[in-house]
């Protein structure tokens, strides 16, 4: 019986190491891959960066908001979340938020918002939207 505790106890902290070590690993990896995310950014203001909307998409699987995204500052913008909120003729049809990685300074890019929550053919055929930046993180 105390053999089998033993062995019990011993596979119980091989399995805890080695998921400790998995741990580590992945927030390393996290890490090292993306350097602009931890400590060398930071929140800006919103009006740094520019969502210009061009149409609504709803030829693809989801309801796709398409335009123009476009860094007004001088600092590289590590991440920048852009919201919408889609309207049909009653009122509030639903919301939706997506991430752009990465505006060079002074740069404009074409950015596809993409509505994971809305398939393209739920959408009703009266359909408009409203669009904001949530945030910006810049580069220090």
């Amino acid at each position: 019986m105390k053999r089998y505790i033993e062995s019990i106890l011993t596979g119980l902290a091989i399995g805890v190491s080695l998921g400790i070590c998995v741990i580590i690993t992945v927030y390393l990896k996290h890490n090292l891959e993306h350097p602009d995310i931890s400590e060398n950014t930071e929140f800006v203001e919103n009006s740094t960066v520019v969502f210009i909307f061009e149409r609504i998409v709803t030829n693809h699987e989801y309801i796709t908001i398409a335009g123009m995204a476009k860094n007004k500052s001088d600092r590289r913008i590590s991440e920048t979340w852009v919201s919408a909120n889609l309207f049909d003729s009653i009122g509030l049809f639903g919301s939706c938020q997506d991430r752009m990685k990465g505006l060079e300074p002074m740069e404009e890019r074409a950015f596809a918002l993409r509505c994971y929550a809305f398939k393209s053919e739920d959408a009703p055929k009266e359909l408009s939207v409203t669009t904001k930046i949530s945030s910006v993180e810049a580069v220090k």
